[in-house]
């Protein structure tokens, strides 16, 4: 079956971060973030401007426009800039999880050295 091209206004990937549980045994939080389907010389773009120091909220604002597959002690928890801020509060380093899988989406999956290399440069900030 042949793969259809078509526009896309964004896509979702696969976040994963390790955090600790009370007992101190890592855990895994999965969400799927929605990106912002950008074109190529708007990926460079941004890239460049991470390797350059970039905040996190730049990044986010350019990047991120929502996710699924969270939820708090009242239930689902919807993509909001307030709760976007609560969960960046609540889990450090989260940014950074968000950015690699950022990275992976754009250069196909790979991850990999570029994947690790950029993420470095983008925890910096």
């Amino acid at each position: 079956m042949a793969f259809t091209i078509k526009k896309r206004e964004s896509y979702q990937w696969t976040v994963e971060h390790v955090i600790s549980k009370e007992d101190g045994k890592p855990e895994v939080m999965r969400f799927n973030a929605e990106f912002k389907a950008l074109s190529k010389s708007k990926v460079k773009e941004l890239a460049e401007r991470i390797g350059n120091g970039m905040k996190d909220d730049e990044f986010l604002d350019d990047a991120l426009i929502g996710w699924s597959g969270l939820k708090d002690e009242t239930g689902d928890f919807a993509y909001t800039d307030s709760n976007l801020e609560r969960l960046l509060e609540s889990f450090p380093g989260l940014a950074g999880s968000i950015y690699t899988a950022w990275f992976e989406s754009v250069s196909g999956g790979l991850g990999g050295v570029a994947a690790v290399l950029l993420g470095a440069a983008a925890r910096k900030n």
